[in-house]
C-alpha cells in the first residue's frame, strides 16, 4: 500500500500497534456507548402546535434522530392528515427529535416517561447499527430485544463535500476522486499549489467527531476503508515547481460484502494513512452542520475555499445546501438562499459509508396493543409509494436501492444520481468501537483555552434548577467535560469578569486571571478539577477585553501541529466597554482572512436566561467556530459536552 509521504511513516510510529485488541461484543458495546453517550441537547420536533394531541384519537410517540427531523415531520404531518383509521379509531403520530445515543440509553434503562415526554412506540435512528447496540446490551443484561428488525425508511451516502471548483481541480467528474487524492494533497506542504492553485492554501477537512456523531463515526470507517485503495511505492521528488499533478491511485474496489475488519484498523499503513489525514481537519465537533453554515458566511465573502476544502457530510445536506434549503442559514422569510459556489458530493472510491435509516417499532412493555398497530400503520405509509415520494422530496435516497432516487438527486444539486459505485455498509458495533477507540490515537490534538466568565457566579438560576447557582451548574459541567477531552490535549483555564481578584496573566489589575497555565491535560487535570471548584466571583463584565487577551495568547503560541482554540463560556456581556465588541470581532475575522496556516477558533458557549447570544454568535462565526446556547440553564451539560466534542 503507499504511504502518502514521510509524515506516513512517523504516523505510524505515534500509533499504539500489537495490543491485544480483542473484546467481547458486550464489552464493544458498552465502549460504545461511553464514546457516543448524548454530545448535544435534545429538542421537540419544530411546529409542535402542529403536533398537539387531537384527544380523540390513537397518539403514536415517534422518535426520529435530528438530521431526519424534516422529513419525519413533513411524513407524520400527511398521515395525519389522511386521518387513517386501526380499529374503528383515528391514528395520531407525535414526532419527536432525539439523537441516536441518547434513545439507546433511556430504551436500555427503560424510558423514564413523563406526560411532557412519553416513551415512544416507533424509533427512527440514524442507522441500523443503533438498533443492534441496543439490543445487544439488553441481552448482556439477561433482557429481551426492543428494536429487532424494521423496514429501511431511507438511505443516505456519508460523502465528501467539496466546493466546485477545488473538485474540479480534483479531477471531478471525469476521473474517480478517492481518499488517496485527498491524502497525499493533505501530506504534500505546498497544499492546493500542488495543482496550481496556490491560493486556496493548505488542505483542510472538516470532519465532525466520531466519537460522537454518527457522521463523523461512518467518515472515520470511509477513511480506512480509503487505505484499501493506495499501494506502497516510494515517493517521488515533483519534478515541476508549477502544477504536479495528484497521482492516481491503483484501486482494488472492495465489494459491499468485504467488511471492515479489525486487522486492518491497526494495519500500520492503514492507521497511518488515516492518521495523516487527521492532521488535516481543522476541529471536530458534534454535528457537520457546523461545516455548511461556516462554508455559506466565507462563500458570501466572496471564497468559500478560504474556510475548508472538504468536509464528510451526508449526500442530503449537500442538496439542501446547494439549493438554499439549509434549515440552519435561518432565513427569515423562508427564501432559499443558493450559495455563489456550489458544493459537489464526492463518493470516495470503494469507500462511501451508506446509512440506511430503519422504522423500529418497539416491542416494549409501554407500547399498547393499540400504539403498536398505529405504529405499524404508520410504518406501512412511510414506506409505500406516497411517503417514500416524500423522502425523495427531501433530498434523501428511497429505501429500495434500485428504486428511482427522485428528481433532487442530480449533477445540478451538486449529487450523483448513480451514487456510489461501491457502496459500504457500517460493519458490526465491535468493529465501529475499536475504529473509534484507535481514533484517538491518531486524531489531530488540541491546544485549549478555558475563558470563563465568572460575573455573578453565585447567583440562582430560578426555580427549576432547585436553588443551584451559575458556580454549580458550570463548574459541574465543565468538570465532567474534562473527563472526556483528549488526552493529548493541551488545555489552560482563565477566568474574566471586572474586579476579579489574584494574579492577572500579565501582571497588572486586569479583569483576566490566568488560573491555570496551559500544559497536558494529563499534568494539569487535578490542577484544573481543583481551580473549578475555587473560582473566584467578580461584578460586572468585560468580554471584549478577556477575549481579545486570550485570543492574542492562542495567535502568538500558535501550534501548527494542533487544533488551536478559545472557549469563551458566559453571558458574552461587556458592560464597561460595549463599543469594543464591534473592534474585536473585527479584529478576529482579520486574522481568520490573513492568516489561513495560523487559525485559531473562537468558540463560544452562552450561558443564562441573560445571554447576548447575538454578540457570541458573532464573535463564533468570525473565526469560522461555532456558537452553543445555554440561556435554559439546565442544558449547560449537554452543551458543553457539544462544544467539547470540537477538541
Amino acid at each position: 500500500m503507499r504511504r502518502t509521504t514521510e509524515g506516513a511513516r512517523a504516523s505510524a510510529a505515534r500509533t499504539r500497534l500489537g495490543r491485544p485488541r480483542r473484546r467481547s461484543m458486550a464489552c464493544a458495546v458498552a465502549l460504545v456507548l461511553a464514546l457516543l453517550a448524548g454530545c448535544t441537547a435534545e429538542a421537540p420536533t419544530a411546529g409542535d402546535d402542529l403536533f398537539a394531541d387531537p384527544g380523540n384519537c390513537t397518539v403514536v410517540p415517534v422518535a426520529t434522530s435530528p438530521e431526519k427531523r424534516q422529513v419525519v415531520n413533513d411524513l407524520a404531518l400527511t398521515f395525519n392528515d389522511r386521518r387513517v383509521e386501526v380499529d374503528g379509531r383515528c391514528v395520531f403520530i407525535i414526532p419527536r427529535s432525539r439523537t441516536s445515543a441518547t434513545m439507546v440509553e433511556q430504551l436500555a434503562s427503560g424510558w423514564p416517561t413523563s406526560e411532557d415526554d412519553p416513551a415512544p412506540a416507533l424509533w427512527v435512528p440514524a442507522s441500523t447499527t443503533w438498533g443492534a447496540l441496543l439490543d445487544e446490551r439488553l441481552r448482556t443484561d439477561g433482557r429481551p430485544p426492543l428494536a429487532e428488525s424494521g423496514p429501511a425508511l431511507l438511505r443516505s451516502p456519508v460523502v465528501v463535500a467539496v466546493p466546485e471548483p477545488l473538485a474540479r481541480a480534483l479531477g471531478w467528474p471525469h476521473e474517480p476522486v478517492g481518499w488517496a487524492d485527498l491524502a497525499l494533497l493533505a501530506a504534500d506542504e505546498r497544499g492546493w499549489g500542488a495543482l496550481g492553485h496556490a491560493q486556496w492554501g493548505p488542505f483542510r477537512l472538516g470532519t465532525s467527531n466520531p466519537a460522537v456523531s454518527t457522521i463523523g463515526a461512518a467518515g472515520l470507517l470511509s477513511r480506512t476503508l480509503g487505505a484499501r485503495a493506495v499501494v506502497d511505492v516510494a515517493a517521488e521528488p515533483p519534478t515541476d515547481e508549477a502544477a504536479v499533478e495528484v497521482d492516481d491511485p491503483e484501486v482494488d474496489d472492495p465489494e459491499v460484502d468485504d467488511p471492515l475488519t479489525v486487522a486492518e484498523i491497526y494495519d500500520p499503513t492503514t492507521s497511518a494513512f488515516v492518521g495523516d489525514l487527521e492532521q488535516s481537519v481543522i476541529h471536530y465537533g458534534s454535528d457537520p452542520v457546523t461545516f455548511l453554515t461556516n462554508w455559506y458566511a466565507a462563500d458570501q465573502r466572496g471564497d468559500p475555499a478560504d474556510y475548508l476544502s472538504a468536509a464528510v457530510v451526508v449526500e442530503q445536506s449537500v442538496i439542501a445546501y446547494n439549493q438554499g434549503l439549509l434549515e440552519e442559514l435561518g432565513d427569515p422569510d423562508g427564501a432559499p438562499r443558493p450559495p455563489r459556489t456550489p458544493l459537489v458530493a464526492i463518493y470516495p472510491e470503494g469507500a462511501t459509508v451508506v446509512l440506511t435509516s430503519p422504522l423500529y417499532v418497539l416491542d416494549a412493555p409501554w407500547v399498547s396493543e393499540r400504539e403498536r398497530r398505529g405504529a405499524e400503520a404508520f410504518v406501512e405509509f412511510a414506506t409505500a409509494a406516497e411517503g417514500q415520494d416524500i423522502v425523495r422530496s427531501h433530498g434523501f435516497r428511497p429505501a429500495d436501492p434500485d428504486d428511482d432516487p427522485g428528481e433532487l438527486i442530480t449533477p445540478r444539486n451538486g449529487a450523483d444520481a448513480d451514487g456510489p459505485s461501491n457502496p459500504a455498509a457500517l460493519p458490526p458495533p465491535a468493529v465501529v468501537s475499536e475504529a473509534v477507540d484507535h481514533w484517538h490515537d491518531q486524531r489531530r490534538p488540541t491546544r485549549l483555552l478555558v475563558l470563563l466568565d465568572t460575573g455573578d457566579l453565585d447567583e440562582p438560576l430560578g426555580d427549576d434548577t432547585h436553588g443551584r447557582t451559575r458556580r454549580d451548574l458550570v463548574t459541574a459541567a465543565l468538570l465532567r467535560s474534562l473527563d472526556a477531552l483528549d488526552v493529548h490535549a493541551e488545555v489552560a483555564l482563565w477566568v474574566h469578569g471586572n474586579g476579579v481578584n489574584g494574579d492577572s496573566a500579565n501582571g497588572d489589575e486586569t479583569s483576566v486571571i490566568e488560573v491555570v497555565p496551559s500544559g497536558p491535560l494529563e499534568e494539569r487535570r487535578a490542577q484544573l478539577r481543583s481551580a473549578l471548584h475555587q473560582l473566584p466571583p467578580s461584578e460586572g463584565r468585560a468580554t471584549a477585553e478577556a477575549t481579545t487577551r486570550a485570543f492574542t495568547a492562542m495567535v502568538g503560541g500558535h501550534d501548527a501541529t494542533r487544533i488551536n482554540a478559545v472557549l469563551l463560556v458566559g453571558p458574552g456581556h461587556d458592560r464597561e466597554a460595549p463599543d469594543s465588541i464591534d473592534a474585536l470581532v473585527a479584529a478576529v475575522e482579520h486574522h481568520h482572512a490573513t492568516a489561513v496556516a495560523r487559525p485559531v477558533r473562537l468558540f463560544t458557549v452562552g450561558f443564562g436566561p441573560d445571554a447576548e447570544l447575538t454578540t457570541l454568535r458573532r464573535l463564533a462565526a468570525a473565526s469560522g467556530a461555532t456558537s452553543y446556547n445555554a440561556s435554559d440553564p439546565p442544558s449547560i451539560d449537554a452543551v458543553i459536552d457539544a462544544a467539547m466534542a470540537n477538541f
